[in-house]
């Protein structure tokens, strides 16, 4: 059961030393991110960011999207990318999508940043319906099966990886954050640019 008027707590762990300081995330999310998980194991009390110097180079993968095409993970590679993995069931997903499409088109006119969501939804109607109704213009990717999301460690909804230009890993967030916010932890490079 969510709490009424408080705003999740947000936890880092780094290894890095350059890391980007905690306060760049956005801490100031609302009651609907409080609920229990939306995979109805884990509690979803709160935000996760992790920078996974452990991670490495992001492991490829090939997807069918909403509209036909296949799309690799390898297709943007030299963009830094923002892999979200969603359902259309999970509410703090569908909370957070509209900031994707934020970030989506605050730089896709530069090709430096791709969004990919990844719906885990067994229904493709459903993502098609939710994606058609809000206008959302990023690539949706659908894995039906969880492959992609069993191969990242997915373990609830959202989770969001950000990928460098390179390849790399640079941070995991397990739960809903505001994308269109500036100065997030592995995107602030890309202000200014």
């Amino acid at each position: 059961m969510p709490c009424v008027g408080c705003a999740l707590k947000v936890q880092a762990v780094s290894s890095r030393k350059d890391a980007a300081p905690l306060g760049m995330v956005v801490v100031a999310v609302t009651c609907a991110f409080c609920a229990a998980a939306c995979d109805g194991n884990r509690a979803h009390d709160e935000v996760v960011v992790i920078d996974p110097d452990v991670y490495g180079k992001a492991a490829d993968f090939v997807l069918p999207s909403l509209t036909s095409e296949q799309v690799a993970l390898a297709d943007s590679a030299g963009a830094v990318r923002v892999i979200n993995f969603w359902a259309t069931w999970c509410a703090p997903c569908r909370e957070e999508m509209p900031s994707l499409e934020t970030l989506h088109r605050r730089h896709r006119k530069s090709g430096r940043l791709v969004v990919l969501a990844v719906s885990v939804d067994e229904d493709v109607r459903a993502a098609q319906e939710y994606v058609n109704a809000h206008g959302f213009t990023f690539h949706v990717l659908l894995d039906q099966r969880r492959v992609v999301a069993n191969r990242f460690g997915v373990t609830v909804f959202p989770t969001s990886f950000v990928v460098d230009a390179e390849g790399h890993v640079v941070d995991r967030i397990e739960g809903a954050v505001d994308w269109a916010e500036d100065g997030l932890i592995g995107l602030a490079d890309l202000r200014g640019r």
